[in-house]
C-alpha cells in the first residue's frame, strides 16, 4: 500500500499528533507499506523510511506553535510522482484543504482524521466569534472524505452532534517498554525537591487543613467520607472495579495523632513529599488556571507540583506559582519524559478539550493515577474510582477549584487508594499497544481504496 500523508503539524514538535504519527510512519515501514509525508518543514530528509517533504508557514497569532502552512506547487508533482494508493488528510486547515483539492484532482481516495478541537481553543483564546465558523469549516473538510478518524467514542459522539459524517475511531497506544512504573527515581525526586522548601504548618493551620479536608460531606460521587474518615477502597476482582465501600467504618480513623505523625515524617523527611505531575502544552487552553487555583489551595508541606512542557502561559504561571513549590522542567522526551512520569505520585490533568489525552495514557503506563475532569478524551481513558479520579465540570471557577483541590486532596492522604489505582491504571494502559491502535486505521485504508472506483483515462 502507498499512503500519501499531509498534516499541519509534525516533527520536531512533539505533542500527542506528531508522536501519533511518527508511531503510523514506523508501523506502515514495519508492514511493508510505503509513505509519503507532505507538512511543515522538519529538517528531516526521511522518518521511517517515508520521504518527508517540508514547507514554510506562518505561526497562528494566538497559538504560535502551530502554523498557516503553505502548498507548494511541488507537493502536487510528488503526490503524482507517488502515485499514492491513498491520501491522509491530518488535522485539515490550510494545507490539508490544499491537500484535498490536490487528491480530487489526482482521483485518489481520500481520508482524514481529527485531532485536535480548534473550535473550542477559539473560545479559550478570545475568539468566541470565531467557534461556529470554525466547527462550519472543520465540518466542511472533513465530509470531504470517505472516513474520518478521531481518537475516542467521546469525541465521535462530541463530531457527531456537530454534523460530521463517516466516523471512525482509531484509538491510540502507549509504549509500555519505555513508559514504566520501573523507571521511578529518587535522585530526579530529589532533585525537584532540593531547590524548593516549603514554610513548615504551625497547629493552627494543621488544624485548619485537618478541618477543610473533613469539612465536606462528599467530595465526588463514589468517593465520601463518613464520620471525618475516607471509606476504604478496595478492588473488587469478581466486577473488576474500585469502589468505596458504603457505611464502612472499619478502616483507620484519620485522627488529629495519625496526621500529625504523618506531618512530622513529612517535614523530616522532605523527599516523602507527594509529586504531582503535569505534563502537556503550557497554555491556559489546558485548563490550566484550575490546576494553579487547585494547588495554591494545598498543604504545600506535603506536596510539590512538577511542570513538564513549555509554552506561552509558562511565564505567567511561574509568576502566578512564585511563592509556592514548583518545578517548571521545560520540554521532555524520551527517557527524561519517562522518567519524570514514574517519578511523580499523581497526575493532575485539567484538561476540557482534549480528543484522547496521550499524556493521561503514558501516566497510567507509568502507573500513575490520574486526576482529571469528566471530559471529552480523557473520560474515555480514565474509569473514575478505578484509575483516577473524575471531576464534573462546573459553570463557577471557585466551586470548580474547591472540588478539583478536595479530589487532589483525596488521593493524596490515601496511599491505599493511590496504589490500587496505580495498579489498575497500569493494567488498564497495556490493554494499548500501537501495533493494535493502528489496526483500524489501516483497515480503512483498505476498505476506501476497495469501494472507490478506479477512474478511467480517456
Amino acid at each position: 500500500m502507498r499512503v500519501a500523508i499531509i498534516t499541519e503539524n509534525f516533527l520536531p514538535k512533539l505533542d500527542g499528533v506528531t508522536r501519533t504519527l511518527a508511531m503510523l510512519l514506523e508501523y506502515l515501514q514495519a508492514k511493508g507499506h510505503q509513505a509519503l509525508l507532505l507538512g511543515p518543514d522538519s529538517g528531516m530528509q526521511q522518518y521511517a523510511g517515508a520521504e518527508l517533504v517540508g514547507t514554510a508557514g506562518v505561526a497562528f497569532p494566538f497559538y504560535p506553535e502551530l502554523k498557516f502552512n503553505f502548498f507548494r506547487p511541488l507537493f502536487v508533482r510528488r503526490l503524482s510522482e507517488f502515485s499514492p494508493d491513498i491520501v491522509h488528510l491530518v488535522d485539515p486547515v490550510v494545507l490539508g484543504a490544499a491537500g484535498l483539492v490536490a487528491a480530487r484532482f489526482l482521483n485518489k481516495p481520500l481520508v482524514s482524521s481529527y485531532h485536535t478541537n480548534l473550535a473550542a481553543y477559539c473560545s479559550h483564546f478570545g475568539f468566541s466569534t470565531l467557534t461556529e465558523p470554525m466547527w462550519r469549516y472543520n465540518r466542511f473538510i472533513h465530509n470531504q472524505s470517505s472516513l474520518t478518524f478521531c481518537p475516542s467514542p467521546s469525541t465521535v459522539a462530541m463530531l457527531c452532534s456537530q454534523g460530521f459524517q463517516h466516523l471512525r475511531i482509531w484509538p491510540r497506544g502507549v509504549d509500555t517498554t519505555i513508559f514504566r512504573p520501573q523507571r521511578r527515581s529518587a535522585e530526579l525526586r530529589s532533585s525537584w525537591l532540593r531547590a524548593h522548601s516549603s514554610p513548615m504548618m504551625n497547629n493552627d493551620q494543621h488544624r485548619e487543613c485537618h478541618a477543610e479536608l473533613f469539612a465536606s460531606p462528599s467530595l465526588h460521587s463514589g468517593l465520601r467520607l463518613t464520620q471525618g474518615k475516607l471509606r476504604e477502597v478496595s478492588l473488587s476482582s469478581s466486577r473488576e472495579t474500585l469502589r468505596f465501600a458504603q457505611g464502612d467504618t472499619t478502616g483507620p480513623m484519620l485522627d488529629d495523632k495519625f496526621l500529625q505523625r504523618g506531618m512530622s515524617e513529612v517535614r523530616e523527611q522532605p523527599d516523602n513529599k507527594l509529586i504531582l505531575l503535569y505534563v502537556g502544552r503550557v497554555s491556559w487552553e489546558k485548563n490550566l488556571r484550575l490546576l494553579v487555583q487547585a494547588y495554591r489551595g494545598l498543604d504545600h508541606s506535603h506536596c510539590h507540583l512538577v511542570i513538564v512542557g513549555d509554552g506561552p502561559a509558562r511565564a505567567e504561571m511561574q509568576q502566578l506559582l512564585a511563592d509556592v513549590p514548583v518545578t517548571f522542567t521545560g520540554y521532555l522526551s524520551g527517557d527524561a519524559l519517562a522518567d519524570a512520569y514514574a517519578s511523580a505520585d499523581i497526575f493532575a490533568f485539567p484538561s476540557s478539550t482534549e480528543t484522547f489525552g496521550q499524556a493521561v495514557l503514558e501516566a497510567m503506563a507509568s502507573g500513575l493515577p490520574v486526576v482529571g475532569l469528566l471530559s471529552e478524551g480523557v473520560r474515555d481513558l480514565v474509569t473514575n474510582g478505578l484509575t483516577g479520579l473524575l471531576d464534573a465540570q462546573r459553570a463557577n471557577e471557585e466551586e470548580q477549584a474547591a472540588s478539583y483541590r478536595e479530589l487532589l486532596e483525596a488521593l493524596m492522604y490515601d496511599h491505599s487508594a493511590r496504589q490500587l489505582m496505580g495498579e489498575a491504571a497500569l493494567a488498564s494502559a497495556r490493554e494499548r499497544s500501537w501495533p493494535e491502535a493502528m489496526q483500524p486505521l489501516v483497515r480503512g485504508y483498505d476498505e476506501v481504496i476497495k469501494h472507490t472506483p478506479i477512474p478511467i483515462a480517456a
